[in-house]
Order: structure tokens, then C-alpha cells, then sequence
């Protein structure tokens, strides 16, 4: 058996190839979580991006299925407009009871 760094010979495996090879692992490893750790701010950002759309998402559901409080914008909405309906009634029966009572004179 070969063992002095001159490669495989049969079925056994030089321990240095084994060393070489573990250690090219290692680096690659090593590469790979370092480009992590790099590009690391950009995912951050684009997480950070994509919650905050979540959760305006969220939000804007909140605010078009609170039922309740648009109900009760609605109800005082029509509030007003009923008691500016009355006030306007009002003044057209004034008005008509003055024009009625103007033709009275008159005859």
C-alpha cells in the first residue's frame, strides 16, 4: 500500500488525499458562510421589505373589515344628513305656509 502522497492504489486512499479533500470541504464551507454573512444586509433588507408589506397588508384588512366601526361611521353620517334633511323640510313648509298665506292675502 502507497501511503506516501502518491494517490489511491486499489481500494485504499492516501491520508493526504483524505486531508486535501476534508480540507477543501472546510474552505468551501467556509466560502459559502462567509458570502452568507455578506449578503447577509441585503436579506435583511428585502425580510424587512416583505414584513413591512405584511403587515400593511394586515393593517389595511383591519381597516376595511372592522365592520363595527365603519357601521358606526355610517350611522352618524346618516345622522347628519337626516338632521340636515329636517332643517331643509322645515324651511320648505315655512316657505310654502308664507306663499299660502301670501295668495290668502291677496284674494
Amino acid at each position: 500500500m502507497n501511503t506516501s502522497g502518491g494517490g489511491p492504489v486499489g481500494a485504499a486512499v492516501d491520508t493526504n488525499v483524505k486531508d486535501r479533500y476534508r480540507l477543501a470541504q472546510e474552505h468551501q464551507k467556509a466560502l459559502g458562510a462567509s458570502a452568507n454573512i455578506v449578503s447577509l444586509p441585503d436579506q435583511s433588507v428585502h425580510v424587512a421589505e416583505k414584513l413591512l408589506g405584511l403587515t400593511t397588508g394586515l393593517k389595511q384588512q383591519l381597516l376595511l373589515n372592522d365592520f363595527a366601526t365603519l357601521d358606526a361611521g355610517i350611522r352618524a353620517r346618516v345622522a347628519v344628513l337626516e338632521d340636515g334633511m329636517e332643517s331643509d323640510r322645515h324651511v320648505i313648509r315655512s316657505v310654502a305656509e308664507a306663499l299660502a298665506a301670501a295668495r290668502a292675502a291677496q284674494d
